[in-house]
C-alpha cells in the first residue's frame, strides 16, 4: 500500500514537471508581442514608440481612436493648445480624452467639462473624508482606548506578537476584560483581537477594561501601551522581559 502511494506520488510529480516544461516550451514559441501581453504586433510596435507604455495603456488609447505615434503626437499638441494642463503624463492624457468625449456629448467647452469634473471629484473626496472622520469619532466613543501590544527586540517591534507568548511548556495567555466581555486568549488567538500594525497589535478597548499578559520569551521584550483612541496620547506604558507580567486596567 505504501509502495503504491509512493508510485502514485511519483507519477503525479513527473506529470507536473512535464506540464511545466511544456508550458515553458510553448511560451518560447509564442510571438514576442504575446509574451509581452499585447493583442497584436501592431499594438506592440506602437507601444515601443511611446514612453512607459503598457498593454492596458495602448488598449485605452485605441478605445479613443489613438492607434499610432502620429495620432498620439497630435493628441499632445491638442492638449497643450487647449491649455488643459502643463502636465502630459498618462493620467492627464486619459483625463483629457475622457473630458473631451464628455464635453462633446454635453456640447460644452472642454475646460468647462474639466472644471466641473474636478469640482465633483473634490466634493466626493471631501464627503468621503468627512464620513471617515465621523466614523473615527463614533469608533472612539465606543472604544475610547486602544491597547498596543508589541514583542520587541533591540527596541523594534518583531511584528509577531505570538513570539512573546510562546515557549516549550505551552506558552502564556492574555487575560482581557473588555466592557462586559471576559476572555482568555492563547497565543494563536491573539490576532483575532485586532490589527497587527508596524508598532504592534492594536486592540480596541471599551472605557472599562482590564488587560494582563505575561512574557514567555527568553530574548524578547513584551510591551503593553494604552493610548487615547481619539488623540493618540499615551495613557500608560509597561514593558518587561521573560516572565514579567504587564497589567493595566481602567
Amino acid at each position: 500500500m505504501v509502495k503504491s502511494n509512493f508510485q502514485k506520488e511519483t507519477k503525479v510529480k513527473k506529470l507536473a514537471l512535464f506540464l511545466l516544461v511544456l508550458a515553458i516550451g510553448l511560451m518560447g514559441c509564442m510571438p514576442l508581442y504575446q509574451q509581452q501581453g499585447y493583442a497584436n504586433e501592431t499594438d506592440f510596435k506602437f507601444a515601443q514608440t511611446l514612453s512607459n507604455s503598457t498593454p492596458q495603456r495602448i488598449s485605452g488609447l485605441k478605445s479613443y481612436g489613438i492607434t499610432s505615434k502620429e495620432n498620439f503626437d497630435k493628441l499632445l499638441t491638442e492638449l497643450k493648445a487647449a491649455n488643459y494642463s502643463d502636465n502630459t503624463n498618462w493620467d492627464t492624457i486619459f483625463s483629457y480624452l475622457k473630458d473631451r468625449k464628455d464635453a462633446a456629448a454635453a456640447g460644452i467647452p472642454i475646460l468647462k467639462q474639466r472644471d466641473a469634473r474636478l469640482k465633483a471629484e473634490k466634493a466626493a473626496a471631501d464627503k468621503a473624508a468627512a464620513e471617515e472622520q465621523q466614523r473615527k469619532i463614533d469608533f472612539a466613543k465606543n472604544y475610547p482606548f486602544t491597547a498596543i501590544l508589541s514583542c520587541e527586540m533591540n527596541g523594534r517591534n518583531f511584528r509577531n506578537i505570538a513570539a512573546c507568548f510562546s515557549d516549550r511548556s505551552g506558552g502564556t495567555e492574555l487575560n482581557l476584560t473588555n466592557g462586559s466581555e471576559v476572555n482568555v486568549y492563547k497565543m494563536y488567538q491573539l490576532q483575532s483581537l485586532g490589527r497587527e500594525q508596524e508598532d504592534g497589535l492594536h486592540i480596541p478597548l471599551r472605557r472599562n477594561f482590564s488587560i494582563k499578559a505575561q512574557n514567555a520569551s527568553e530574548h524578547m521584550i513584551l510591551r503593553l501601551k494604552i493610548i487615547d483612541t481619539a488623540t493618540g496620547r499615551v495613557v500608560d506604558n509597561q514593558a518587561g522581559g521573560r516572565w514579567k507580567v504587564v497589567a493595566i486596567r481602567n
